[in-house]
């Protein structure tokens, strides 16, 4: 018999098939820009293949929050390690300097 998978496989090609008629059936009926629209909306739906099991949209709104927070804590990290990287080049650069200084007067 079918394993889970293949039916799975199924259920989801079949499903991909019915968005697709809803999408031209309504393409019928629109402007040029609004089916430009709807067809970002389509390909970026099925792109996720999980869209379709969490259909709705407190799920995909929790997941661009949780993306939005992993990005601003990605940025304060890149934002200190550059602070930090900038501290360590101004310290090098003063120690750069004093050497010189000290060769200068010793020669």
């Amino acid at each position: 018999g079918d394993s889970y998978g293949s039916v799975k496989e199924k259920g989801l090609a079949q499903w991909k098939l019915e968005q697709a008629q809803i999408v031209t059936e309504m393409q019928g009926s629109m402007s040029a820009e609004d089916r430009e629209c709807c067809d970002v909306l389509y390909f970026r739906r099925s792109a996720d293949d999980h869209a379709h099991s969490e259909d709705n949209s407190t799920t995909d709104h929790a997941q661009l929050e949780a993306t939005i927070a992993e990005l601003k804590h990605n940025q304060a990290n890149m934002m200190k390690l550059l602070k930090e990287q900038n501290e360590t080049n101004l310290a090098l650069r003063e120690y750069i300097t004093k050497s010189q200084l000290y060769t200068t007067k010793s020669e």
